[in-house]
């Protein structure tokens, strides 16, 4: 802000130098005397400050130059200048029988009032003298310093002056206001009630009064309702948040006249942004996080700032009605700045920003920012944060059912004069145990009088035990970290007090916080308001890791790694009433517990299936652990915790120290070896080294219905004895290759008794051998395992795919105990011991048989011949009579598939454009060109193969009388791009290759028409018989994958025989309708073998014939077509559906134009 200031003052000085230079026009100094007056007025301090400087310096008259330094002084006093009193001293000093002495001091005391500051606005006002005043202004004198002795705690003084303006029709009914507010506080309850009283008629002290009658009227014994008021007791913001101190000793309300003396607005430089430092995880597993965790702010609301654009969810208002002691509810979100936070320093909008603001132009980040998401809870009734008890409960009961809000921040408190009764009284009738049941967390400002005790919501806990579980309070340190805030009258950050165990403390001040709903400025914002969000947003974090804790785990967390404080008293040596648990860390607190206490109770960590929550700080404490629900907890600390560890359900994964604990493995629980060290286990359950060794620093002890999982090279090692019953299952996992021989499982340096009643393996691809047993050990045989004994197709793709697999797994086994551990092989394998199904197996079968390399050219062979069909039906079809130009297009859907191998299914699409030309009466003869497109999806490995072909043809048909020969010659190029899935074990890679793609085929038929005549035109009947010929051949290729595969050419062709019927009926209308049918017959079908090699070692491959599909099908359909009266359209089509072991369907249209 300072480079800011000195850039406004340049500016303004060169503002006031044009000014100068523009007054030598004018005849008269008076001019620019009365220039600087209005700019005076007009409040542009600086300029008129330069203004009447220059005047004083050339006039000559003495009361133009004692106004001018009065003017000059009074700039200096607006513009906080340093040395501006002495400016004011001198004015008076230097002109004793100046009419404006009286003014300057009275005008230097008002203005320090209007900014807050009454301890100075009362050294000018004593130097003031009322006599010579007006009586309006003798009125605002008297008040006003009335009210600064107020704020000093002079009841006496205070009264003096404030009894001089009761009948004031100005100030009166605010003198009698806070003349039964002092009454009351001294416990003169008559004299309260009378001034109370004459102002009651007036609306703006009615809410306001309301505690204070119904407290007194209890008191007294008046009022039978009284304590079901006093349920709904008044709360101030104690929680402060300003840079003057709010205190509970002060009433609700302020002088309408001053301007809030609470401001908790103080601008501060903009270019010193306070930024956090996020700490990377420190461990091989991470938590399972949630995106967003809603934050329930009840305050004077929020208004969606630059910083805090995209943090609001809702911004909702809560109203209490002190007759019915019902509470309403109304949706700002819609609602004007100024009604979305009523507050008058925008309390609830700092405090939010706190939580979830965005670093916006050098502010300081939320603390949860992009985490945090606020649910704004407008619970204060005025600008000055007056709220009612019941409100925020109701309010945050409301926000829990309607939102799912379980996090709440309550910058807020009061000390209230009540016995414990009293208190039990409020608490049952507040709503606040409804919140902890329903498992929520309340975070609570301590308070900001200098008091030893928190305000009285924060001690709720004290006089109800099933409250602490969803309660915490935050007291404020200086921002050295040393010790609590306080200024030098005393005031500032309350203890932590008789709530120190649900305690502790974060900065009373807040730096660099942005607020566009008051100005651009950067502020600093002081008091345990704002302690208390850091927490509030720390422990938002903390939910976000680890969203299966409960609201009472989230307060642990944060109680647990708080920097302990000591104050030099005698206590537990955890927390003590002056700090608590110590100042928060956030970054231990988003690691997990520090501490596992007896205070607490055993940690009881439910954690939900499907997650995963990682503890990585060293844990501490007497008390133990409880490891609950179907997730996987993760111990990768040093931890010292000394009670017991009990897993009962899911994973407890160690790997760091936890050798202080006694472990128990119940039957639905696993105790998953990290590298890491456990004390003694008695094991009813599983354990696992999995995913590490597993250390034991004691006994090991497994029953007859527990497991121990082994994986292949992690050992279990226990210190002590080992006595063992039960199953031993081996494993292997993809982090490292297991080799073939004797391995050890167990080692007890002890002892061993017993041994294990049965022994698995869990490994598809390992076979279990002689287990072996002496004084110290186990040990157990490993051997290769082939992949067709565990396949779950046998035969088929399986066959060569296996004996591909076992070669390489031989390989790797050969190269992994030569000394070769990080070969491409050798990892692969690793991989593929990993896998425990056999499903998992015939994935990796399915992708090492390059099934889609060979099964392609038997799927086009048949897709070839029938589409080219169409060209068959077109001659069949066509006329002898002229020579014409057509084209047609057929869309073709086929099924193939054979036993053990894929089901293929392909779509077809062909379009061809060709000539007929007409030699004679008895011949015809044509060539075409076309383009196809083969679409066919295989079924094992959810592989795509797209073929592209270019074709060109001949044909030919020429007529005998009543029979007729036609035939075709047909050759295609093109290619075919696979998409291939490449499965190595537990990752699926895809591989996207290209080949080069022919096909030729040929076709002949003979048949013999026969003509009927019918009554509308005429039948032909005509039989036929045909042979054909077509081959298919692809280019070998090689996948650029690790593990992809290099594949040899393909080819493939047969030999077919046909034979068919085909009826047309011929309309005089010269439309034409017939059907057809055929059987086909493939009598000779040759597939060459495909050689299949691994990129892992092109010098291991296997060779395979490719899959004989059905080799005979019948197709039958129906045909159409139409010709123009003069015959120079041809219109045709025709549909027909292929029947085999599987089914196909294929449509035809076209037309020709005859030339």
């Amino acid at each position: 802000m300072i480079k800011y200031l000195k850039l406004s003052f340049l500016m303004v000085f060169f503002s006031g130098t044009l000014l100068a230079q523009q007054s030598s026009v004018y005849t008269h100094e008076l001019t620019e005397f009365n220039r600087a007056v209005e700019l005076y007025k007009d409040k542009q301090y600086q300029a008129a400050q330069i203004l009447f400087d220059k005047v004083k310096s050339k006039t000559d008259n003495m009361e133009v130059e004692s106004d001018c330094a009065y003017y000059i002084a009074n700039c200096a006093i607006r513009l906080d200048q340093m040395g501006a009193d002495v400016l004011v001293e001198s004015f008076v000093e230097d002109y004793p029988t100046s009419t404006k002495t009286n003014q300057a001091y009275i005008e230097v005391a008002h203005y320090y009032f209007d900014q807050g500051n009454y301890p100075k606005s009362l050294e000018w006002f004593d130097k003031a003298d009322s006599n010579n005043m007006s009586q309006a202004e003798r009125e605002k004198y008297n008040f006003q310093k009335g009210y600064a002795y107020f704020t000093a705690k002079n009841t006496k003084e205070a009264t003096k002056y404030f009894n001089q303006v009761v009948n004031s029709k100005t100030f009166g009914s605010q003198a009698k206001y806070y003349l039964g507010y002092m009454s009351y506080e001294t416990d003169d309850y008559k004299s309260a009630n009378q001034y109370f009283e004459q102002v009651s008629d007036q609306d703006k002290y009615k809410e306001k009064m309301g505690y204070f009658q119904a407290d007194m009227n209890f008191k007294l014994g008046k009022s039978p309702l009284a304590l079901a008021i006093v349920a709904a007791m008044l709360v101030g913001c104690g929680g402060g948040g300003s840079s003057s101190k709010p205190s509970t000793s002060t009433p609700p309300t302020n002088p309408t006249t001053p301007t809030d003396p609470t401001d908790p607005t103080t601008p501060t430089d903009p270019t010193d942004p306070t930024k956090p430092v996020e700490k990377e995880p420190s461990v091989v597993d991470t938590n399972t996080t949630v995106a967003k965790v809603k934050v329930g702010v009840l305050d004077s609301g929020v208004v969606e700032t630059e910083s805090l654009k995209g943090s609001i969810s809702s911004i909702k208002k809560y109203s209490f009605n002190t007759s019915t002691g019902e509470v309403t509810v109304t949706d700002l979100s819609n609602a004007s700045a100024n009604l979305q936070d009523n507050g008058n320093s925008k309390h609830g909008t700092f405090v939010s920003t706190i939580i979830a603001g965005s670093s916006v132009n050098g502010s300081a980040e939320g603390v949860a920012n992009g985490v945090a998401e606020i649910y704004a809870a407008q619970t204060t009734e005025n600008g000055i944060g007056t709220s009612y008890t019941k409100t925020f409960f109701f309010a945050a009961n409301d926000q829990m059912m309607k939102n799912g809000v379980k996090l709440f921040n309550i910058s807020s408190g009061s000390t209230w004069n009540l016995t414990d009764e009293e208190m039990i009284a409020v608490i049952n009738q507040s709503g606040a145990l409804d919140v902890v049941k329903n498992g929520g967390l309340l975070v609570f400002s301590s308070g900001n009088e200098g008091l030893n005790e928190p305000s009285s919501l924060a001690l709720f806990p004290k006089f109800n035990a099933e409250i602490e579980k969803g309660w915490l309070v935050v007291t404020g340190l200086n921002e050295d970290h040393t010790e609590l805030y306080r200024d030098d009258s005393g005031e500032g950050a309350n203890a932590c007090g008789v709530a120190a165990k649900w305690c502790l403390a974060a900065d009373y001040v807040n730096n660099n916080l942005s607020n566009s709903a008051l100005s651009d400025y950067l502020y600093s914002f002081h008091g345990t308001s704002g302690a208390a969000p850091q927490v509030t947003g720390t422990a938002a974090l903390v939910w976000s890791n680890y969203p299966w804790m409960t609201a009472d785990q989230v307060r642990q967390t944060l109680l647990t790694t708080a920097d302990y404080m000591d104050d030099g008293s005698v206590n537990n040596g955890l927390y003590n009433e002056t700090y608590g648990w110590g100042y928060f860390n956030k970054d231990k607190a988003v690691n997990g517990v520090g501490m596992f206490t007896k205070e607490f109770g055993n940690f009881d960590a439910n954690v939900t299936d499907g997650y995963v929550g990682v503890f990585s700080n060293d844990i501490k404490g007497d008390a133990g652990l409880i490891k609950n629900g179907n997730g996987r907890l993760v111990l990768s600390g040093d931890n010292s915790y000394t009670g017991d560890t009990t897993v009962n359900s899911g994973v407890l994964k160690v790997s760091g120290d936890t050798s202080s604990s006694v472990f128990t493995v119940n039957g639905g629980g696993t105790l998953l070896g990290g590298n890491g060290t456990t004390g003694s286990v008695n094991n009813y359950g599983n354990v696992s080294t999995g995913e590490g060794t597993l250390a034991v620093k004691g006994d090991y002890t497994q029953s007859k219905d527990a497991s121990l999982t082994y994986k292949v090279g992690n050992e279990l090692t226990v210190s002590g004895k080992a006595n063992i019953d039960g199953a031993l299952n081996v494993t292997a996992t993809a982090a490292k290759y297991v080799q073939t021989g004797t391995h050890t499982v167990l080692n007890a340096d002890g002892g061993l008794t017993g041994q294990f009643s049965e022994v698995n393996t869990k490994s598809a691809f390992l076979t279990v051998g002689n287990t072996a047993y002496d004084s110290n050990n186990v040990y157990t045989d490993v051997g290769l395992k082939s992949a067709s004994e565990t396949a779950s197709i046998k035969g088929g793709v399986s066959t060569a795919s296996a004996q591909l697999t076992d070669k390489l797994l031989a390989k790797a086994d050969e190269l992994y105990k030569s000394g070769d551990t990080s070969n491409n092989l050798v990892n692969y394998a690793a991989q593929l011991q990993a896998i425990t199904t056999a499903d998992g197996v015939q994935a990796v079968l399915n992708s090492n048989s390059g099934s889609i390399f060979a099964e392609t050219s038997s799927v086009l062979l048949k897709n070839q011949s029938l589409a080219n069909g169409s060209i068959v039906r077109h001659l069949s079809d066509a006329g002898l009579d002229a020579s014409g130009v057509w084209v047609d297009y057929t869309a073709l859907t086929t099924k193939n598939g054979a036993s053990g191998w894929d089901s293929v299914d392909s779509d077809v699409y062909s379009t061809s454009v060709g000539v007929d030309f007409t030699l004679n009466d008895n011949a015809l003869i044509g060539g075409y060109v076309s383009q196809l497109k083969d679409k066919s999806e295989y079924s094992l490995n959810a592989n795509k193969a797209e073929t592209d072909l270019t074709g060109f043809g001949v044909y030919g048909k020429y007529l005998f009388s009543d029979a007729y020969m036609l035939g075709t010659l047909h050759y295609g190029l093109g290619d075919t791009e696979y998409s291939r899935n490449v499965n190595s074990g537990l990752s699926t890679e895809q591989s996207v290759i290209k080949s080069d793609t022919s096909v030729l085929n040929s076709y002949v038929e003979a048949g013999r028409n026969f003509n009927m005549k019918t009554g509308s035109g005429s039948l032909d009947v005509t039989p036929f018989f045909a042979a054909s010929y077509a081959s298919v051949k692809t280019d070998g290729l090689s996948e650029r994958l690790t593990t992809g595969l290099k594949v040899s050419d393909s080819d493939a062709e047969e030999f077919g025989l046909h034979a068919g019927l085909r009826l047309t009926n011929t309309f005089s209308n010269g439309f034409t309708l017939g059907g057809f049918a055929q059987y086909t017959n493939i009598v000779d079908r040759d597939l060459s073998k495909v050689s299949v090699a691994s990129n892992l070692d092109n010098d291991i491959s296997v060779d395979f014939t490719p899959p004989d599909f059905d080799k005979d099908y019948f197709i039958y359909g129906l045909n159409a077509k139409y010709e123009t009266p003069m015959s120079k359209w041809v219109l045709f089509g025709n549909a027909f559906a292929v029947s085999d072991d599987d089914s196909g369907y294929l449509g035809q249209v076209g037309f020709k134009y005859n030339f």
